[in-house]
């Protein structure tokens, strides 16, 4: 034996006699934790065991960006606890708070996977806001802010009125899932300084108001209304034309239904002071849907009257509008409908659940022609032995030419395509789909952050993550996961300099809305069908506005990230769905989130001595009037 290792052999031997005689606790590392004093470097001290179960991070993910006013939904925080090396700390406490949300804590300890989680609602307050949520562990803290909207104010009436005569206007305020607002104040002006009465008033339980105006001079006027302050503030406006003329549609009335190819009389009368024009005055008569006749839509008043006809071949909204020279201009809405029922599309959100869970199934109706029916009485049949339902056995469809109804499924499971729901019609049109309850294989959901970016001056990227977990929770490692983004709606309206007079935050641009429209592809397929096209424009809104990557595959922790990318010309005027779907044996999985294309805070910043237009641009790429009927 050399030198070397008898040397170190007798050394060990020492260490071990001191052991044996108690020794000093602590004259060396075999004294293991006793040696709370002294300067271990990664010998298993005290000091590493303490610095590997502290928390040094939280990441905060969330299953959405923007839940509603209405206070119905909520956002799933999840709170991932980290050490300083990166591992994840189990049955560490975390505390959630926010000086705004209501939080429903699941738990004040991470589980296994070094994750607590915790309901975020905006109960108690209709106003739009933004929530901030913060975590903390130790001296560990995060924050995640999520997005409160879909409260909006209202404002009808005409857009003509005579002068010196009352006239009233009815503002309405309603939150995200269109439900009242009531007992809030709300502000009415004229930018005219015409009579308004009263100026302000409380909403009722409809949460409406409606006040009284009067011009005493002709031209041009805008009513505002608004609600709340701040942040917050909600606004409507509408401009009206101000005349000593009368000039008011007898017929059609508005919202009629006119059935296809069946010819309808659009009548006005028109005075002056309470006496009709001179015979032959001209009257102008246009509409975005249908045939006029005679075609130039041109009409001469006889006793104050004037009238032409028109009629469609194809179905949906039309805005007819008659217009004078250097006077009055009316408009009012009307809807064709096709009525005779010849095919029915029979389709389900889901058509493989689990147990105990519920999808909504649709029957799109058409005629010989291929425009959606509205109006159709349909009639739903189940043949199921699981002991599933049907929420009802008949429905009638809407504009959209569809009728709905729910299949919830029983606590037994079936055998594939094992159940059938049948949609008929009394014109002997009909149409089934098969549907299969089966065991939930893997569980999915989808989450993001509160950040994006700009990658170009065209594009916003938002970073989003879909994790995959079995029945028990545990990481479904190279799992194939199916992405998709679907645009649902978009929004009329502008982006205006604020009105720091009123309250309004002098640094960004204000985001005023004027309507929310569906999109026009009502089956989802990118193609333009007959009846699709409300605003007859001849192309589907809202445009293709955002993309993901066609798949993603899970690491060995259950987890896919991916990039959402958009047009920052789309951000806060489409609103998108996005879907995660994941398969195994036979069963599937999927995830959705439906929020509003979000703008970078800083593109909305806004310098009053040097104005830069918002990302979004300052009017809406579909137009900024009410209706969902043109394209204005």
């Amino acid at each position: 034996m050399s030198g070397k290792i008898l040397a170190r052999a007798a050394i060990i031997l020492l260490a071990l006699i001191m052991a044996a005689c108690g020794g000093d606790e602590n004259s060396s590392a075999l004294a293991g934790p006793a040696n709370s004093g002294g300067s271990g470097s990664g010998d298993g001290s005290g000091s590493d065991q303490t610095a590997s179960t502290t928390a040094a991070s939280i990441q905060l993910l969330s299953n959405t960006t923007q839940i509603g006013t209405a206070g119905n939904n909520s956002a799933t925080v999840t709170a991932i606890v980290k050490n300083s090396g990166g591992v994840v700390l189990t049955d560490t406490p975390i505390e959630f708070s926010s000086p705004t949300a209501t939080l429903n804590i699941q738990s004040n300890f991470t589980d296994d996977n070094g994750r607590a989680t915790v309901e975020v609602s905006a109960q108690g307050s209709p106003e739009n806001r933004q929530l901030t949520i913060t975590a903390t562990s130790g001296s560990a803290t995060a924050s995640i802010n999520i997005s409160v909207a879909g409260t909006e104010i209202t404002l009808s009436g005409p857009s003509s009125v005579p002068l010196n005569q009352d006239t009233v206007f009815t503002a309405k305020l309603t939150d995200s899932d269109n439900n009242p607002i009531s007992g809030q104040s709300v502000t009415i002006s004229s930018n005219a300084n015409n009579s308004v009465t009263p100026a302000s008033s409380q909403t009722d339980s409809s949460g409406s108001v409606n006040f009284t105006y009067n011009a005493s001079s002709a031209g041009s006027d805008t009513l505002t209304v608004g609600a709340y302050s701040g942040a917050s503030r909600v606004t409507a406006s509408v401009e009206i034309s101000i005349s000593g003329e009368d000039f008011e549609f007898v017929t059609p009335t508005s919202g009629q239904e006119i059935l296809l190819n069946t010819p309808q009389t659009i009548e006005v009368t028109w005075s002056i002071n309470g006496s009709p024009v001179a015979d032959g005055s001209e009257v102008q008569f246009s509409a975005t849907r249908g045939q006029l006749t005679p075609a130039d839509g041109i009409a001469t008043t006889t006793g104050g009257t004037a009238s032409v006809q028109i009629q469609s071949n194809n179905a949906g909204l039309s805005s007819i509008a008659a217009l004078t020279e250097n006077g009055p201009t009316i408009q009012t809405d009307v809807e064709f409908v096709a009525s005779t029922v010849d095919s029915i599309n029979l389709q389900a959100n889901k058509t493989q659940i689990s147990p105990n869970q519920s999808t909504e199934i649709t029957a799109t109706v058409r005629d010989p022609n291929n425009n959606l029916v509205k109006n159709a009485a349909i009639n739903f049949t189940l043949n199921d032995i699981t002991g599933g339902q049907l929420s009802s056995s008949t429905a009638t469809t809407n504009s959209q030419g569809q009728a709905q109804i729910t299949y919830s499924s029983g606590s037994t499971t079936s055998a594939k395509d094992g159940i059938t729901v049948t949609a008929s019609h009394s014109s002997g049109a009909s149409d089934a789909l098969t549907l299969t309850v089966a065991g939930e294989a893997l569980r999915i959901n989808l989450g993001t952050g509160n950040k994006i970016s700009a990658p170009s001056t065209t594009t916003y990227t938002k970073p989003w993550t879909v994790i995959v977990t079995d029945a028990n929770g545990n990481a479904a490692s190279n799992q194939l996961v199916e992405l998709s983004v679907t645009p649902i709606s978009y929004t009329k309206g502008i982006y205006r300099a604020p009105d720091t007079d009123a309250g309004e935050p002098d640094s960004r641009w204000i985001f005023e809305p004027s309507t929310s429209c569906p999109s026009e592809d009502v089956n989802n397929n990118g193609t333009l069908d007959a009846g699709e096209d409300a605003n007859g424009n001849g192309s589907l809104e809202p445009f293709p506005s955002a993309a993901t990557p066609t798949t993603v595959t899970t690491s060995s922790s259950g987890i896919a990230d991916f990039d959402l990318t958009f047009l920052q010309s789309e951000c806060s005027w489409v609103t998108v769905e996005l879907s995660a779907v994941t398969r195994v044996g036979g069963t599937e999985s999927d995830a959705t989130q439906r929020f509003s294309l979000p703008c970078l805070a800083s593109d909305l910043a806004y310098n009053e001595s040097n104005p830069v237009s918002p990302s979004p641009g300052e009017v809406s790429p579909y137009g900024s009037s009410a209706s969902c009927s043109d394209s204005n």
